[in-house]
């Protein structure tokens, strides 16, 4: 018994000293980490973060990043967000007009509760799968075809995704506490899934592939309402809606009776050459009553359909001098044609059932068939894609192309 008693407070001391001597290690652990010398990849993003915590010399440590709460870069050249992981308490995050790819390290930042990260190079957004506290998310003017990741953000309130190639946005139907959404100059045909959204105040769709908006008439919360460049005829959906502003320009809407009846309507972005008579009417008794009325087309990347089918490009067709400029690989791949490039002359050769046309890169000058011709738009290089005129290329090879002007659509038959 005695060396029970005896033996009693020599374990107490030892229990006592291995906690100690554990809590020394992790704290020296934490030391440690806290110390860690944080490596960024891209420099810009490195000159950025210094600027944000005034450290213009010196190591930057995880400690240091600890302290970010906001970050902002515009027009940096940022390539990479390598070393963001360790701004943990990161809340806000604003890097637009830059060349983000991979967002993996910011994918364990459990503080954002906004990020905009506008004109970049994002094609993959599974790594914002667990930031469950973002209310804001701007990913517009990027490469971003999958969205079913948002599906589990549902904390979102405001989200922009124009400009990408999005066609199907079923994964938005979790989302009932949006109140803003932006999902123009995509490839959406059918908006459905955004019916349940009984918070929403504000919609842009404009410049995708939708007919039918009758979804709408069930958000009794929207002021503000955008479906230009859209072959959306009916209004007879938003009849009941307190609308605010509403824009149709680039459609096939000719009655605007379905707007006659609100009374907290005020501006009204409209073709007016395209109404029916009583809708002109209607238009110029709404300017006699002081509100705003705007014709002015609002420009979308223009879409080009082979065969009824709109079409993906890896970088975006543009207008060029009125005309329509599309990457060459993929145009020559749906109408069949072989081509060559000579990095020398930086002149590429298509050949297609017997015709030859040689285009030279940064020059109006092309040989059709061993003729000398001139083009009103040159060839280019962007993001390593030769950007060609479309009209130019499938009338010489023979095929049929018609042009909507309305939604600046090109439409290209190869059968």
């Amino acid at each position: 018994m005695s060396g029970y008693r005896m033996g009693w407070p020599i374990r107490t001391v030892s229990v006592g000293l291995i906690i100690c001597l554990l809590s020394l290690i992790g704290y020296r652990d934490a030391i440690h980490a806290n110390a860690i010398s944080v490596r960024f990849e891209n420099q810009r993003l490195e000159s950025v973060v210094r600027q944000e915590l005034n450290k213009p010399a010196g190591l930057i440590t995880a400690a240091d990043m600890a302290k970010l709460e906001s970050l902002s870069a515009n027009q940096n050249h940022i390539t990479s967000l390598k070393g963001l992981e360790h701004a943990v308490n990161l809340k806000k995050l604003y890097i637009v007009n830059s060349k983000v790819s991979d967002l993996s390290p910011i994918s364990g930042l459990h503080q954002l509760e906004s990020i905009i990260l506008t004109d970049n190079k994002i094609t993959d957004i599974r790594p914002l799968s667990g930031l469950n506290k973002v209310t804001t998310l701007m990913l517009d003017r990027n490469y971003i075809s999958d969205i079913t990741t948002l599906q589990s953000m549902t904390s979102l309130v405001n989200l922009n995704l124009s400009m990408n190639l999005i066609s199907d946005i079923q994964a938005l139907s979790p989302l009932k506490n949006l109140k803003r959404l932006e999902i123009g100059d995509n490839f959406i045909k059918d908006i459905s899934s955004l019916e349940q959204m009984s918070m929403l105040t504000y919609l842009d769709l404009f410049g995708n592939l939708i007919s039918d908006i009758s979804s709408v008439r069930h958000l009794n919360a929207l002021y503000s309402l955008d479906v230009s460049n859209n072959k959306v005829s009916d209004l007879t959906p938003v009849q009941h809606l307190s609308l605010i502003g509403i824009e149709i320009t680039g459609t096939d809407v000719t009655d605007l009776s379905p707007l006659a009846g609100s009374d907290t309507l005020t501006a009204i972005y409209a073709n007016v050459s395209s109404l029916n008579a009583s809708s002109k009417a209607f238009i110029n008794q709404f300017k006699t009553d002081g509100h705003f009325v705007d014709d002015n087309f609002r420009y979308t990347t223009p879409k080009i359909f082979i065969n009824q089918e709109a079409q993906k490009f890896p970088v975006p067709p543009v207008q060029n001098n009125g005309r329509i400029m599309v990457p060459l690989r993929g145009l020559l791949e749906w109408i069949g044609a072989d081509f060559s490039w000579n990095g020398q002359s930086r002149q590429v050769v298509l050949k297609h059932e017997g015709s030859q046309i040689i285009l030279s890169i940064d020059s109006n000058e092309v040989i059709v068939n061993g003729k000398k011709q001139t083009i009103d738009a040159k060839p280019y290089i962007s993001e390593g894609y030769t950007m060609v005129p479309i009209r130019f290329i499938v009338e010489t090879f023979g095929f049929r192309i018609e042009w909507d002007k309305k939604r600046y659509w090109a439409m290209l038959s190869t059968k």
